[in-house]
């Protein structure tokens, strides 16, 4: 699999590194809720709010890939935010995901937390 992460510009490939992402991801106590879920037999949307709580785990992952952060990260510890995000993927002639886009507006993530 290709996971195209937007807005950062970056392609994972290969298992491993999207399971770094996911791990990492998973790792913010959350409470999603499905905006839209939506296949048909060549590709698929999936939207949701991303709500969570921001985990030390998350702050690690971030420092390790050298995310932007708007200020020091460790003051987002414990913090609560609410974000949309959008999957768009192509499902290839085997059933399964190929490749996939995330978009995620991460300046309405930054701006929630003080």
């Amino acid at each position: 699999i290709e996971w195209g992460l937007m807005p950062y510009i970056k392609v994972l490939k290969g298992k491993e590194e999207v399971m770094l992402w996911l791990k990492a991801g998973s790792a913010d106590q959350k409470e999603p809720i499905t905006i839209t879920n939506a296949a048909t037999k060549d590709w698929g949307v999936f939207e949701y709010w991303n709500i969570g709580t921001v985990s030390e785990e998350v702050i690690k992952f971030g420092n390790e890939q050298k995310w932007p952060w708007p200020k020091d990260p460790e003051s987002f510890v414990g913090q609560k935010y609410k974000v949309a995000q959008c999957f768009v993927y192509r499902i290839n002639s085997e059933g399964k995901i190929d490749f996939m886009r995330q978009y995620l507006d991460t300046q309405s993530i930054w701006a929630q937390l003080k």
